[in-house]
């Protein structure tokens, strides 16, 4: 049938339709799009879900437990070091990487779970793919079906690393300011708003006289004396409002049994944004302090008086008394040194200052005294020099040290100028000694060269002229001239000895030659030979030679030491050692005479003996002379060696043994 062949009631009937299947369309369509709004919000819900769960490290478990399947949200796969893809994770996965030490208490806490007696509530370690260790927080809830089975295990876990470092750090900086406030000679306390005692160290309970028990319900007036408690309540009232209020101060405190002690207090604001929340107080016992305080009151007038800084610690070194010159000296105000440690006042090194004070303190309490020069810096850092004098006292049943300080520094400066001049004309005298040394070698160049060679050219002369007497042949003639050139042929040849003699005094050619060990050879034959003085020598040198300038020093000193012998020891033998050590030369003379005295070795006229000692000391030596009277003299030199080349030291020979002798 055609459309327009239609009636118009079936027409009416089939726009009717049109119309009603239009509005379903519309219905359908609505409902289509509240879905896409729905599934839109869901992925949204979904998003922010993930968010939250990666930003808490939150991580989502769903373990069914007929299946054995496991559902893991992306925060868990994060947090173990593994992907979705590489390998999905299962129940025996999360019991394999359980840390060893917690397996068992998992696998307890797990059970209990499982069998519905409680939740799982609690905190464990884990060990990742790559080896790293961190803590995680592990909640579950069981569901049951209809038949009260269980079903399914719901769960949580939480990266809680951070949270436990956090925790370990927060423990050991609580057990570091437990053991440091249990280490420290003072006691210590901390008070709330209120004034309630949150900590105190054993300290503090032992100068009250109170157990642990006791803190819980401990009060202002429980350690306080009664006049002390408005000014100490006012105090702290005021402090906690933010008002200045004295930081140190004394009183007296209470202790449990009802007896007083004399307390010093520092006081400290513990703030946490801005706002005092606690109150940190140091507590010291000055009680033996204030008795001796009361003691020395009545000698205040006599050592006020003294020219000298006067002060008075105790057996650790604090110090509970300083007269008026004692602050003047060290620039302190008048008060601020009482109860401080001496050992600010010394100018040393710490590690050198701790050193001084443990020896310093330990010599005080084992012999009672102590006395020296003590570096010292004033409060502005001025460094200066004290002489000390420190005894014993005792006040009030207790050991105490009083010390008398005079200022040095003046004297040590005349002391440092005095040395400089000293080591001035020491060295003048070396170079007059070396001076005289030349002006010897030059002396001897020109009588050897000069003289010398005169005297030799006459008795090649005198010789030529015997020659000619001889040949003369009246008896007459030539007796009386022969007795003349022999006279003069005996004269050349004296001269020509005194020569040599005057020569080797001056400037010994075997030193130069032959080395020091020769030239004290050759010395001590003629010596023993002029003298009759039996000569002993004894020396582990060899060939090797000794720098010139300490050779001849060496020499020198031997020069004097046996002429002095020959001329005021009255001996019949002398030894003499010369060693070679490691570092040094030493040299021994030792003779058998009458000894010489205190009295001839300190003497200003004594120049031989001075001049031996300065030739030492130029040389960097030391010289020492002592006698025993009626058993002879011994002098011995020892001077830092310099060897041409480096030689090991030889055995060192038996000084008593005699070289030279009748």
């Amino acid at each position: 049938m055609k459309p327009y062949q239609k009636t118009k009631a079936q027409l009416i009937e089939e726009v009717e339709s049109l119309r009603q299947h239009i509005d379903e369309l519309k219905d359908t369509a609505e409902r289509n799009t509240e879905w896409k709004k729905t599934e839109q919000a869901m992925r949204e819900c979904e998003y922010r879900l993930a968010k939250a769960q990666q930003i808490a490290r939150l991580g989502f478990l769903d373990w069914n437990l007929k299946t054995n399947e496991l559902f893991c949200s992306n925060e868990v796969y994060k947090m173990y070091g593994i992907s979705r893809e590489e390998a999905p994770i299962t129940p025996e996965f999360l019991a394999k990487i359980v840390h060893p030490d917690d397996i068992e208490y998992v696998q307890k806490n797990l059970d209990l779970a499982l069998r519905g007696v409680q939740e799982c509530n609690i905190e464990h370690r884990i060990v990742s793919s790559d080896g790293k260790v961190f803590w995680v927080h592990a909640q579950t809830e069981l569901t049951r079906d209809a038949d009260s089975n269980p079903e399914t295990l719901l769960g949580t876990i939480v990266d809680i690393t951070e949270h436990k470092q956090a925790e370990e750090k927060l423990r050991q900086s609580k057990e570091d300011y437990r053991r440091i406030s249990e280490n420290i000679h003072d006691a210590l306390m901390i008070n709330d708003r209120e004034g309630r005692v949150l900590f105190a160290n054993d300290r503090f309970l032992e100068i009250f006289g109170l157990s642990r028990e006791d803190l819980s319900n401990l009060k202002l007036d429980d350690y306080v004396a009664r006049e002390w408690r408005p000014r100490l309540q006012r105090y702290h009232d005021l402090r906690m409002r933010g008002n200045k209020v004295p930081t140190r101060f004394e009183y007296e405190g209470l202790r449990k049994d009802g007896t007083r002690k004399w307390l010093e207090m520092v006081v400290s604001r513990i703030e946490r944004g801005g706002e005092i929340i606690e109150i940190e107080s140091l507590i010291r016992d000055i009680t033996e302090r204030k008795y001796a305080e009361e003691e020395l009151k009545k000698h205040a007038k006599v050592l006020e008086s003294m020219a000298e800084g006067v002060n008075m610690f105790d057996e650790n070194g604090n110090i509970v008394y300083t007269n008026s010159r004692f602050y003047e000296l060290f620039g302190y105000e008048e008060g601020e040194l009482i109860g401080k440690n001496i050992s600010i006042l010394n100018n040393y090194r710490l590690k050198e200052n701790k050193r001084f004070m443990a020896n310093f303190l330990k010599q005080l309490k084992a012999k009672e005294k102590w006395s020296g020069e003590v570096s010292n810096k004033k409060k502005d850092g001025t460094h200066f020099t004290t002489y000390v004098r420190v005894s014993h006292l005792e006040l009030g049943g207790k050991k105490y040290f009083i010390s008398v300080q005079d200022d040095i520094t003046e004297r040590k400066k005349a002391e440092m100028e005095l040395k400089k001049s000293h080591e001035q004309l020491r060295n003048l005298y070396t170079h007059l000694q070396n001076a005289r040394e030349q002006e010897r070698k030059h002396i001897a160049r020109e009588i050897h060269d000069e003289l010398g060679q005169e005297l030799t050219v006459m008795k090649m002369n005198v010789s030529l002229l015997n020659a000619k007497i001889a040949s003369i042949e009246s008896s007459e003639i030539r007796e009386p001239i022969s007795r003349e050139a022999e006279f003069l042929s005996e004269f050349v040849h004296n001269a020509l000895n005194s020569i040599r003699k005057i020569v080797s005094n001056l400037r010994p050619e075997f030193l130069e030659e032959l080395g020091l060990k020769a030239a004290m050879e050759e010395y001590l034959l003629q010596f023993q030979n002029q003298t009759k003085i039996k000569c002993g020598f004894r020396s582990n040198l060899k060939d090797q030679k000794v720098d010139s300038n300490i050779s001849l020093t060496i020499f020198r000193i031997f020069q004097e030491a046996i002429t002095n012998v020959a001329r005021h020891a009255n001996a019949s033998q002398v030894n003499i050692t010369l060693n070679q050590g490691t570092k040094n030369i030493s040299l021994r003379v030792k003779d058998n005479g009458r000894g010489v005295t205190e009295k001839d070795i300190s003497d200003s006229k004594s120049i031989g003996l001075i001049g031996m000692q300065e030739r030492a000391l130029s040389n960097g030596g030391k010289l020492d002379i002592t006698g025993i009277p009626g058993k002879g003299t011994t002098i011995i030199l020892k001077i830092p060696l310099k060897f041409n080349n480096h030689i090991k030291p030889t055995k060192k020979y038996d000084e008593d043994k005699i070289i030279f002798g009748d």
